[in-house]
């Protein structure tokens, strides 16, 4: 679950187009542009004045681009490290290639 999290904020989250949204979840996306002033990094619709109210509100607002570079670095760190801590290659019990038989591939039921 976490190294999800950081994988999914370091490579798939698309952070120039969209902003994070804990209310909307994954299927309702929020353009950056739903906001008068955003982060060029990151935005974080704040859960209590939503895109939809009167006064939307970025949370990541007061990102400045140096933090907002070291926070996408740290993100992609954490990911590696938690991708690498997951498949054993911290002490050499797993080769990288094994990276696409660890997760379990979900059966849908008809």
């Amino acid at each position: 679950l976490l190294h999800g999290f950081f994988h999914f904020y370091a490579v798939d989250f698309p952070s120039s187009l969209f902003a994070v949204s804990v209310s909307r979840g994954p299927e309702g996306r929020l353009l950056k542009t739903s906001f008068k002033k955003c982060s060029a990094f990151i935005a974080i619709e704040d859960p209590f004045e939503t895109a939809d109210s009167h006064c939307p509100h970025d949370l990541g607002g007061q990102v400045d681009p140096q933090n907002g570079m070291r926070i996408m670095r740290c993100l992609q760190e954490a990911e590696a490290y938690s991708r690498s801590t997951l498949l054993g290659l911290l002490d050499g019990k797993r080769e990288s290639h094994e990276l696409a038989s660890f997760w379990p591939v979900p059966r849908l039921a008809l």
